[in-house]
C-alpha cells in the first residue's frame, strides 16, 4: 500500500512538474512573438531581478522570484514588460498572487514614490501603503474609485490634475507606481500577449499626462 501511495505521489509532482513547464514555455513563446512584433527585446527568465529591483516596489517585493522579461524602446520611451512566475507547488492564499504582469516606463525624471489603486483591487501583496500617505480630492468619485498614498503630498496632487483623474477614472482598473524614474502599471494576473500593447498605451498615456515641470526642464515631457 505504501509503496501505490508514493508512486501516486511520485506520478502527481511528475504531472505538476510537467504541466508548469509546458505553461511556462507557452507563455515566453508568446512574449517572444510579441517583443518581435513590437520592436522589443525578449531577455528570457532572470532569477534574481537584482537589476530591476529598483523599478517598482511591486518588483521589489518579489526579488526572490522570477520573470520573463521583454524591454526596448516603445513609442519613444524605454520599457519593460515583467512577467512574473512562482515555483511548481505554490498553494494557497500564495497561488492568488502567483502570476502578475508589471509593466514599467523609464522617464528623465526623479520622483517621490507615490501609489494609485482601485480601492476595490487592492494587491494581495502591499509594501508601499503602510509607510505612504494617503491623499484626498476634491473630487469625489476619484477618492471613492482609487486610493493614493505619497511620499510627498505637492507631487501628488502635481499628478492627480484633473485630465489625470479623468483618465484613470476611464480605466479603473489600472493600479499605478511611480518612484525613481520609472512609472509602473501592476496587474494581479498575467496580460494577454494580445493586451500588453494597449496597456503600454495607456502607460504612454499616463507619462505624456504628467505636467512638464516636474521634469525640471523646458524640454521635460516630450519625446
Amino acid at each position: 500500500m505504501d509503496f501505490w501511495c508514493l508512486l501516486l505521489a511520485i506520478a502527481i509532482m511528475a504531472y505538476i512538474v510537467a504541466y508548469t513547464l509546458l505553461r511556462d514555455w507557452v507563455r515566453a513563446r508568446e512574449l517572444r512573438k510579441l517583443a518581435k512584433e513590437l520592436g522589443l527585446s525578449y531577455g528570457g527568465r532572470d532569477w534574481t531581478t537584482a537589476r530591476l529591483a529598483s523599478k517598482s516596489p511591486f518588483v521589489r517585493a518579489r526579488a526572490s522570484w522570477y520573470y520573463d522579461m521583454v524591454s526596448g524602446n516603445y513609442q519613444g520611451h524605454h520599457v519593460w514588460v515583467l512577467d512574473h512566475r512562482e515555483g511548481f507547488f505554490t498553494a494557497g492564499p500564495a497561488r492568488e498572487r502567483a502570476h502578475d504582469t508589471c509593466l514599467v516606463l523609464e522617464h528623465e525624471g526623479s520622483f517621490p514614490e507615490l501609489s494609485i489603486r482601485p480601492r476595490k483591487r487592492e494587491l494581495v501583496i502591499d509594501v508601499m501603503m503602510p509607510r505612504l500617505e494617503e491623499v484626498e480630492f476634491e473630487s469625489a468619485e476619484f477618492s471613492r474609485s482609487f486610493r493614493v498614498a505619497t511620499a510627498n503630498r505637492k507631487f501628488a496632487y502635481d499628478v492627480c490634475h484633473p485630465r489625470m483623474m479623468e483618465c484613470l477614472l476611464g480605466h479603473r482598473d489600472l493600479s499605478v507606481e511611480f518612484k525613481g524614474n520609472s512609472i509602473a502599471m501592476v496587474f494581479q494576473r498575467h496580460l494577454g500577449a494580445r493586451d500588453i500593447p494597449p496597456r503600454l498605451n495607456q502607460l504612454v498615456e499616463i507619462r505624456k499626462l504628467l505636467p512638464h515641470y516636474l521634469f525640471g526642464g523646458p524640454s521635460a515631457g516630450q519625446g
